[in-house]
């Protein structure tokens, strides 16, 4: 296969999964702000925001601010499980979607867990959901440890997941595997990221919120990227893993798709859509 072809085709798969993990993680603030009572008023492809009607409640501020990590966590489970099914390995721009879309989910939901209780500042303004709910049970190191420990864990899982799993779209020698595994893996994760990055900088963002998603992108998701060394130099197949390959040639539904995205979201989420 053109080392082009699966470029452009793990590129447009990626991008559209990882969209589907930022607008719907953001989105999913907003649909919990309502059900629990407040007011959705903006939708960013970096923030939601809501105001309560009446009295805020600290129960419903829980769920808006921390459902979303974990809806990462479920469809990112769901996704992992629909990955291993006999009936999906036939189809390899399907898996491969399914594959970034654990990825993205993944190192989201848990990474919320990991890394906003260690940086929790009692007293601060602690941007990041899971900050806030640390912040609402009181903030002491017996809350922020064992969540942290939680995170840890799936971000862990995480990397070994990506790199096992990536066995299934790479060929099984080294040097052609490791070649692959580059464009599978490296290649997206850092167009991707300097890409959001981009956003994220010429978007209506202060600036340390334009550092946090910086941050959250590059060393988030790292584990997608360093999976191609992974996987392509030291970690194995899983045992009994359906191997699909990858498309033999450009995906252009799934390139049409990403490029559609790519305009919504510079033209309609970047300038905040705004609810009466």
């Amino acid at each position: 296969m053109k080392k082009s072809t699966l470029a452009i085709n793990a590129l447009a798969i990626a991008f559209v999964a990882i969209f589907i993990k930022q607008a719907g993680h953001e989105s999913a603030h907003g649909i919990l702000a309502t059900l629990v009572g407040a007011k959705w008023t903006q939708l960013n492809l970096f923030f939601a925001d809501s105001v309560w009607k009446g009295e805020p409640n600290q129960i419903g501020n829980a769920i808006l601010t921390g459902g979303a990590a974990i809806l990462n966590i479920v469809i990112a489970f769901i996704a992992a499980w629909m990955f291993n099914r006999k009936s999906i390995a036939s189809n390899a721009s399907l898996r491969l979607f399914l594959f970034y879309l654990t990825a993205y989910n993944l190192f989201a939901g848990f990474g919320y867990l990991f890394t906003d209780p260690l940086f929790y500042q009692p007293g601060g303004e602690n941007l990041g959901d899971w900050k806030k709910i640390v912040d609402m049970l009181g903030g002491g190191w017996n809350v922020r440890l064992p969540i942290s420990l939680i995170g840890a864990a799936g971000v862990l899982w995480g990397f070994f997941w990506v790199a096992r799993n990536a066995h299934a779209f790479i060929p099984p020698d080294k040097p052609e595997r490791f070649r692959s595994a580059l464009w599978l893996l490296l290649f997206p994760y850092v167009t991707i990221n300097i890409l959001f990055t981009a956003f994220a900088i010429f978007g209506p963002l202060p600036d340390e919120i334009v550092l946090i998603i910086a941050i959250q992108y590059w060393f988030g998701y790292f584990g997608i990227g360093w999976g191609a060394f992974m996987s392509g130099l030291w970690i194995q197949a899983p045992g009994g893993l359906e191997r699909s390959g990858v498309p033999e040639s450009i995906q252009w539904g799934w390139v049409v798709a990403s490029i559609l995205l790519l305009v919504f979201s510079i033209f309609v989420l970047l300038p905040t859509i705004q609810f009466s």
